[in-house]
């Protein structure tokens, strides 16, 4: 996932001239970032809950807990790009495509390739286990449920055989 100086074309339906994005740009669609802070939210929340009950806070824990929580959301919007647009779920329909649904639109647009999308989800999902891995040993068993129900939670968003977000738990 290097950032590089060239560019890719955007290329719409419908339109004869190629628009140039540059590859951080995509990236940055492709990571929908404006998605990930209600991620951080409940981590925030829990650390102030534990502090408001007299338990110490750690920090760097606090830190990597919210690295773990983004970088855990970033795998689960290309995994959840890649399956939608390899089942034609984000293709547009007239005015369909709203803020909230049809993903990021870099698959449809060409902006990226979806193997580069699993490859970047895949070191996104190894970096949470890294993490949680470290947190499971410096605070205890309890944190490896936790981090596992939210990383099988956000891998089986769309992945089959559970597809959350195709079962009423998801979008809507």
């Amino acid at each position: 996932m290097r950032i590089r100086a060239e560019t890719l074309k955007n290329i719409k339906a419908g339109r004869d001239q190629a628009k140039p994005v540059p590859v951080l740009i995509a990236w940055m669609r492709a990571l929908r970032l404006y998605f990930v802070i209600p991620s951080i939210l409940p981590a925030l929340l829990g650390c102030v809950i534990a502090w408001a009950h007299g338990y110490p806070i750690h920090l760097f824990h606090f830190v990597l807990v919210v690295i773990g929580v983004t970088v855990n959301h970033f795998g689960l919007n290309l995994v959840d790009d890649v399956l939608d647009y390899r089942h034609a779920v984000d293709l547009q329909k007239g005015e369909e495509k709203n803020f909230f649904t049809g993903g990021s639109g870099v698959l449809p647009e060409g902006l990226l390739k979806d193997t580069q999308m699993l490859k970047a989800a895949a070191l996104f999902f190894s970096m949470t286990v890294v993490i949680g891995v470290y947190l499971t040993y410096a605070c205890g068993w309890p944190v490896l449920v936790l981090g596992l129900f939210g990383m099988l939670s956000s891998i089986f968003y769309t992945v089959p055989p559970v597809r959350f977000g195709y079962r009423g738990f998801g979008e809507a």
